[in-house]
């Protein structure tokens, strides 16, 4: 989208009304949040395969970098984790939604 149309679209000249910024100075502000970051980080590797022992999780994903992680309750409930009632909904990238049944604290 051009700065024209975004300045006209979202009446960015209202939201900068009373301030010291020019036209010029929200345009190259425009101009410099728009591009492509110049530095992209990189991908890591896959850890691969991994054990919870004496346990057999077929098809099971776990996501370790995670502040929260999304387990199903049939393999919380296999390995004996103590469940605690959640009223906690999480928003995915594709803007789906779904809610929480329980949540697990300090696995």
């Amino acid at each position: 989208m051009s700065f024209e149309d975004a300045y006209h679209k979202y009446r960015l000249g209202n939201f900068f009304r009373g301030s010291r910024e020019t036209d010029k100075d929200i345009e190259l502000l425009f101009t410099k949040v728009s591009r492509k970051p110049k530095r992209t980080l990189k991908k890591e590797k896959n850890p691969g395969k991994f054990l919870i022992h004496s346990h057999n999780l077929p098809n099971a994903l776990c996501d370790t970098g995670s502040a929260v992680s999304i387990m199903a309750i049939d393999i919380a409930e296999l390995l004996g984790l103590k469940m605690e009632p959640s009223k906690d909904s999480f928003n995915f990238v594709d803007n789906s939604q779904a809610n929480s049944a329980c949540k697990i604290k300090n696995v």
